[in-house]
């Protein structure tokens, strides 16, 4: 593949092949950077099924294997198909007037809104905002446990489900 071909298929978004993390943990690995032409280390972390790294060629896949051969024999980083993966959910972007309003509205319809706030950086946001309006302690506390919770289910693993056979 040309050096054409592979920033064509970074354009349209068409990896040769795909890796992702299989641990919670942060993983290094060593990738070919096609635009300084020298190997790059990048983190990956988070959930493992969103920790995604992509190859464009088939010479970046065997750089790629080669260079991260361990993580691939101990089972940290494995292939994945792209079109096998669920969709992202879309985040509704709010604008700063839009949080100020929020904070503005009565408690129990802002503990409505807070609910279906489900991204972590429009609540962090939001956080900001109300400390800078100076909100009662009573909305702070409200946000910030809002916050946690959706922080803690974006690292929630399900439990393995383990049947009993009789």
């Amino acid at each position: 593949m040309s050096g054409v071909d592979v920033y064509s298929a970074m354009q349209i978004g068409n990896p040769f092949k795909s890796y992702r993390k299989t641990i919670l943990g942060k993983v290094f690995v060593t990738v070919w950077d096609n635009f300084k032409n020298e190997p790059k280390e990048v983190r990956l972390y988070g959930k493992p099924e969103t920790a995604i790294i992509d190859v464009w060629s088939e010479k970046e896949d065997a750089f790629f294997k080669n260079m991260n051969r361990r993580l691939i024999e101990a089972g940290l980083i494995m292939p994945v198909n792209r079109a096998n993966l669920p969709p992202q959910p879309e985040v509704k972007p709010y604008s700063d007037d839009d949080l100020d309003e929020i904070l503005r509205t009565k408690f129990f319809k802002l503990s409505s809104i807070l609910n279906s706030i489900n991204d972590v950086i429009t609540l962090t946001r939001l956080l900001k905002i109300a400390e800078d309006k100076e909100a009662s302690e009573k909305i702070m506390k409200n946000i910030e446990a809002r916050l946690s919770e959706v922080q803690t289910a974006e690292f929630h693993l399900p439990k393995a489900e383990v049947s009993e056979e009789k």
